[in-house]
């Protein structure tokens, strides 16, 4: 008959311990693609250009900031993670990057809808969007225009150079892969 008791009493004791703990500060930090300084900038007259939905590796799903380790497996940098998922970030950051490198207005980009038919499309699709355990940083893409009747009016390949990053350390992936992000958007706009 004590026992009840005793393990109904032992049991609210660890229910209520539980619920006393102070909680822990998520050490977690978030981070974002694209230009830190955006510059408002009129929309000149004529067409804009939508940034539509960027085609990455499967690996890239989620929001774990990730490298490609020694041994080619997969390995994330501790702390860290994105702040919005990766596809809606690129689109974003060259629709940043297109307004401060031209003066022209991204327009639209996904996950929004095309807001007009005068809008060029610009299609991109990543092969390699990272970086390796050695310090590079890997970005490979192809992209193509697509201008209002669908047919392409401009299409080309570009592969990151000599961008770098200390690895282990989130804010300098980030900073390589704006690098990365800023010249392939410079290798689009320069081919328009």
């Amino acid at each position: 008959m004590i026992i009840r008791p005793l393990i109904l009493l032992i049991v609210s004791f660890a229910l209520t311990a539980c619920v006393n703990l102070k909680p822990k500060p998520d050490s977690v930090r978030l981070y974002l693609l694209g230009p830190v300084t955006a510059s408002a900038v009129e929309a000149p007259v004529g067409r804009g250009i939508y940034i539509a939905r960027p085609d990455l590796p499967t690996y890239l799903e989620g929001n774990r900031m990730q490298y490609h380790g020694e041994g080619g497996e997969l390995q994330s940098v501790y702390g860290a993670r994105w702040g919005e998922p990766l596809q809606e970030g690129i689109a974003r950051a060259i629709s940043e990057l297109i307004t401060q490198q031209s003066g022209r207005p991204g327009s639209r980009f996904y996950p929004w809808p095309k807001s007009s038919d005068q809008a060029a499309e610009l299609r991109v699709q990543f092969h390699q969007f990272g970086a390796t355990a050695d310090g590079r940083v890997q970005l490979t893409a192809n992209w193509q225009l697509e201008g209002t009747t669908g047919v392409v009016t401009g299409k080309g390949t570009y592969t990151a150079g000599d961008s770098k990053w200390t690895p282990g350390q989130a804010q300098s992936l980030v900073a390589g892969l704006n690098a990365a992000l800023a010249a392939l958007t410079r290798d689009i706009l320069a081919s328009l």
